[in-house]
């Protein structure tokens, strides 16, 4: 059985999670916490009666703090191995189901490669197949610029109407493919009008290297194109951008 542990992100809220997670010391603001102003921005205007489409659940922990704060979530991560801890952080803290999941990238296409490993990357029930399973440290990480061959593909688009239920936030922490999840949600701007967050990794060097990146200011200018209206939060480890639209929420 997965050992689960109590901690207490930024000094606010308290969540259980796998031990190797809440043993973080990135946590405690003492040592400046973790993303605190993205974080804070997203808890002061998220509540009951949100939807939010996480691109990027990573293990679990920060969509887990959204849904403790009443919003309903569909979880959006392409790594199989960080499934587990996801599930576990759920089953820990006693949150209701998610309303939907996908196994894969969010992305400007649809698109199931052949030789995908996750045979059934969407579900509205329960948790994916690979969900099951032992929390575990060492997840890694998957990216769209490198694991496409093997890894499934939907824009927000296409996931909001086989889920039935669209957005009225979204948060996007993608490393680099911020563009192309935004491009894959046009219909979902331009009609619901969600509040967008944006982390952005702006180190060009290495994104060049790694993955080719963004630049912030080709998000800020398509966001700009739909009308859109941007707020810079803070820079840590990048930067943490908030878009919403006049006529939005």
């Amino acid at each position: 059985m997965t050992d689960v542990r109590e901690t207490c992100i930024n000094g606010r809220w308290v969540l259980r999670l796998p031990a190797h997670r809440a043993e973080r010391p990135e946590w405690d603001i003492a040592n400046g916490g973790w993303e605190p102003e993205r974080i804070t921005s997203m808890a002061s205007i998220l509540g009951p009666g949100d939807v939010l489409y996480d691109c990027g659940a990573e293990q679990g922990d920060m969509p887990g703090l959204f849904s403790s704060l009443g919003c309903d979530l569909v979880l959006i991560e392409p790594n199989p191995l960080a499934w587990p801890n996801i599930k576990c952080v759920w089953d820990a803290n006693d949150l209701r189901p998610a309303l939907a999941w996908w196994v894969g990238f969010a992305s400007d296409t649809d698109y199931v490669p052949k030789r995908a490993d996750v045979a059934f990357p969407f579900g509205t029930d329960g948790w994916p197949a690979c969900a099951y399973g032992e929390a575990i440290g060492a997840t890694g990480f998957r990216h769209l610029a490198q694991e496409h061959d093997v890894t499934s593909q939907i824009t927000l688009d296409s996931l909001a109407a086989r889920c039935g239920r669209p957005p009225t936030a979204i948060t996007i922490d993608v490393e680099g493919s911020e563009l192309r999840v935004l491009k894959g949600s046009i219909g979902l701007l331009v009609k619901h009008k969600p509040i967008v967050w944006v982390s952005i990794h702006s180190d060009r060097v290495w994104m060049d290297e790694m993955y080719g990146g963004v630049d912030v200011g080709d998000v800020y200018a398509f966001m700009e194109n739909y009308s859109y209206e941007g707020t810079f939060l803070a820079f840590d480890h990048e930067e943490h951008h908030v878009f919403r639209h006049p006529e939005g929420r």
